[in-house]
This record gives structure tokens, sequence and C-alpha cells, in this order.
């Protein structure tokens, strides 16, 4: 019955209301302050009153590992994913889901007719499933291809390697011991500190689950601490919020 509620339930109903926008000309430095305290991770770029593109953490680590300190100087829509995918605030919240997996993107921004009513993220599908009951074990969607970065490097090297490993979070290690986590939205919040090094913002002591858990287990515990990502076996895996997105998929019919 929990499965039938995420399906009849409209995206609107359960979207972040909070949209936060910037223009097209702002500076990144702009962007950076304000993308820092943004509950979902996301801006949207206005030109106008149009919709012309979004900018998430993860497009401002991939412009810092190549601009470096003159990213601060670019514009916005330098820096932005452009073409805003967009569905209405009645569609199905499977469909929205589906469209973010088909797209392998973690956002949709909501409207009604050309009016942006919120919008929708990889959160909010953790949110809504940690309501729901369906089975599987971590192991079955985790990553084992694990990319680590000690603790005594710059942001920089940090950006340049999740840009080239295609990562948005990377288990921060001492030798062979984990200790700590930093992730893409990490990086944006030191910036905007004025922070240069790993071991001045990673998360230490991360979360984990063994790789025989539940994934609702896993679900649950994203949702509780606010994470979207959690290390498994303690380094030989990790899980995400993309991880458990796809794996929903069979679950919304």
């Amino acid at each position: 019955m929990r499965k039938k509620i995420i399906i009849i339930m409209k995206v609107g109903e359960v979207m972040s209301k909070i949209v936060v926008t910037v223009r097209s000309e702002d500076s990144v430095k702009e962007v950076i302050n304000a993308l820092s305290s943004t509950p979902s991770g996301r801006l949207v770029v206005m030109s106008g009153d149009e919709a012309v593109g979004i900018i998430s953490s993860r497009d401002v680590v991939k412009a810092y590992s190549k601009m470096e300190d003159n990213v601060f100087e670019a514009r916005a829509d330098e820096i932005a994913t452009k073409g805003v995918i967009t569905v209405d605030e009645n569609e199905e919240v499977g469909n929205a889901v589906r469209i973010m997996a088909s797209k392998k993107i973690g956002s949709l921004v909501i409207t009604s007719g050309k009016v942006l009513r919120g919008i929708f993220t990889e959160r909010d599908v953790i949110r809504l499933l940690s309501k729901m009951t369906f089975s599987g074990l971590v192991e079955s969607i985790m990553s084992t291809d694990v990319i680590t970065i000690p603790s005594d490097v710059d942001l920089l090297f940090a950006s340049k390697l999740m840009e080239y490993e295609g990562v948005r979070r990377l288990p921060v290690v001492r030798g062979k011991e984990i200790e700590g986590i930093i992730t893409a939205a990490d990086i944006v919040k030191a910036l905007a500190k004025g922070l240069h090094m790993v071991n001045e913002i990673e998360t230490r002591n991360p979360i984990g689950v063994r790789s025989d858990d539940p994934i609702m287990k896993a679900v649950r515990i994203m949702n509780e601490k606010r994470i979207g990502s959690l290390l498994v076996d303690g380094i030989k895996g990790i899980v995400t919020e993309r991880d458990v997105l796809y794996a929903s998929l069979n679950e919304i019919r």
C-alpha cells in the first residue's frame, strides 16, 4: 500500500518550495555565497523572467578545478548547466523520478505554467522512500570503486580529483585508515569561508553501513542525518542518493 502512495502523489506536494535564484550576470563569488547556505544545493539561473540554467555544488567544483582562483570573477551563466528541465507541479512523483534517472540529473525545477513553484531533488526522493518498505541489500546497489584522498592536500587538488573521477564525494584517508569524507557541497562552503585544505573541512568519522544491511536502513540513515552517502564495510564501497534513486525505479512503477 505504501508503494502506491508515492505513485499517486503529485510532485508539487513533496517538492522543496524554496527556490533560490541568481542572475546570469552575477559573479561566481556571489553564487558560492548563496549556494553555501541553500538547503536544496541548487540555484536556478535567471535571465529576465526565464530560467536558463541550474548551478549545483558539482558545477562549482568543476569550474574551480579548471579556472582555479579566477573562478570567483566568472559569471553565473559561465558555469551553469544549461537547459533547465522542468515538470509541472501536477506531475506524478514516479514520473519525475524516472525523468531524473533517465537524464542522470539530481533535480527538476517544478513549474505551474511559466511560474517557478519549487525544486525536486534526490534528497526529496530519499525523504519519500524513508516512509516506504522495499527489499534489497546495500551490496546490490553500492559502488565498489571508491576513490580516496589524503587529508593533507588542498581543495583545488580535491576538486580536480572529483572532476577527473566524476564523483561528488571522497573518503579521506591517513595511510590505510579512514579519517573522514568530503563532498562537493563541503568544498563550496569552504570556498565561501576562504578555507583551502581538505583537513579543514572534512567530516570526521563518517557514518557507514554494512554491505548486508537492508537498503531501507541506508535510506533511513540518509534521511535522518540529512547526508547524501554512506561508506560500506569501512571503505569497500559507498552508497549514494543516486544509487538509491536508481534502485527505487522498480518500486514506483
